[in-house]
């Protein structure tokens, strides 16, 4: 039991330590005050999207695990990329004697 105590006061004066380098890094504070607000925010999505999607959209469990894993932010960079592509492809085309590429020359 005295090694649990000594474990606990150990952690608080760990978890103190923390808060002051935190608290007093101007940097760090600022990344854990966004970091904090949007695990706070981010959680009640999470709950609200589950909830409307089971009850509402009549989603499955395996149809809700599969929608969370598609992970907007991925389609999201595909997209861009595919749109960097063609964008690259007609600035090549508008590079006048670039039209042709070397290969099979």
């Amino acid at each position: 039991m005295e090694c649990a105590g000594r474990l606990g006061r150990r952690l608080a004066d760990d978890v103190r330590t923390g808060i002051r380098v935190v608290w007093h890094d101007t940097a760090i504070r600022a990344l854990f005050l966004v970091t904090a607000t949007l695990s706070f925010c981010m959680s009640f999505m999470a709950s609200l999207y589950t909830l409307f999607a089971l009850s509402h959209l009549g989603l499955g469990p395996a149809q809700l695990g599969v929608t969370i894993g598609m992970r907007p932010t991925l389609w999201a960079l595909a997209i861009g990329v595919a749109l960097a592509a063609l964008w690259l492809v007609a600035v090549r085309r508008a590079i006048p004697g670039r039209n042709r590429t070397p290969v099979g020359e």
